[in-house]
């Protein structure tokens, strides 16, 4: 995909720089010659799009997403119909994702500041709530696919965070189902983030994604996933089967009220979890506004707590890419 650099596509379109790939594409930093802007283009792999079907199925996920409208989710501005050159142009938002924020935390044996872990989670699920309410859920939702972005100076959003959780690729993962087939060989999800209906590739609605989003919030607030599993097989074992480790087991300072809402998110069962994301999203807020003043200071940093502050890092150095 590297050759791309430096050509137009559709005459507006031009490939500035690789930002990555993976099993369904890649994703390119672009500017709009003619809108004079900086666009995400995400570009399916060739082999990927001209099997049966796909491009009827991308079509139809294109325009479902793109009539997506909220703070929390990136902007669709177009996507091409051309079965030779399949791809959707995004808003390119700024900042780092937040598993590159996790890699550097854990680099430095550190979590999270809890207030900010639990705005980003109760943003998200919001972001969330408003695609299943137009039938869109996500599929994929993981560290990867949230990007940070730093708002203006002296702003401050309504979980009191000064950056902005912005979700990406959303509906990507439901087009790797159907027979198609990834470069590598996922079907559809994360191994370690994947509700327990996908792995056993069943029906699934926005409960899936909240089950995904307690993996996220599990992360955050301990520093690991429930699972470290990195296959299907792995994953369809210790999602269905195996009990999460209560995280104040790993984190014996998280108060009991949030480890409830995460095990709840992380219900075997889909009748057990929450069963909105708006609910998620209401639970988690309660439990901020509920933290202690100590806790509830994200910009207290104390060494021997282990906890650090994203508003601090964002100020002082940009994240290794991971």
């Amino acid at each position: 995909m590297e050759r791309l650099v430096g050509t137009v596509l559709n005459n507006t379109y031009r490939i500035d720089k690789l930002l990555g790939q993976g099993g369904m594409g890649a994703v390119f930093r672009a500017r709009d010659v003619a809108l004079d802007r900086d666009v995400a283009i995400k570009l399916m792999h060739s082999h990927i799009a001209s099997q049966q079907g796909f491009r009827e199925r991308f079509l139809q996920e294109a325009r479902a997403i793109a009539a997506l409208s909220h703070p929390g989710i990136v902007p669709i501005y177009s996507f091409s119909s051309d079965p030779q050159q399949l791809y959707i142009v995004m808003a390119f938002i700024p900042g780092q994702n937040l598993a590159d924020w996790l890699h550097l935390l854990s680099e430095r044996q550190q979590t999270m500041s809890l207030p900010e872990a639990l705005g980003i989670v109760e943003l998200v699920a919001e972001a969330l709530a408003s695609a299943h309410h137009r039938g869109v859920y996500h599929r994929d939702i993981k560290p990867g696919n949230i990007i940070l972005k730093p708002l203006e100076s002296g702003q401050v959003n309504e979980a009191g965070l000064t950056f902005q959780p912005i979700v990406t690729d959303f509906g990507l993962a439901k087009l790797a189902e159907g027979g198609v087939h990834s470069m590598a060989g996922m079907s559809m999800g994360t191994p370690a983030y994947m509700a327990p209906e996908q792995c056993e590739a069943k029906p699934i609605d926005g409960r899936a994604d909240i089950y995904s989003l307690g993996v996220v919030l599990y992360e955050l607030v301990t520093g690991r996933v429930p699972f470290p599993v990195s296959t299907l097989t792995e994953a369809l074992r210790a999602h269905t089967q195996e009990p999460p480790p209560p995280p104040r087991a790993v984190a014996p300072d998280l108060p009991s009220p949030i480890e409830r809402i995460i095990l709840k998110a992380l219900a075997k069962r889909m009748e057990d979890r929450f069963q909105t994301a708006s609910e998620m999203a209401e639970a988690v807020r309660m439990a901020r506004v509920g933290l202690g003043p100590s806790q509830a200071d994200a910009t207290v940093t104390p060494a021997r707590s282990g906890h650090a502050s994203l508003v601090t890092m964002m100020v002082q150095e940009t994240p290794p890419p991971t």
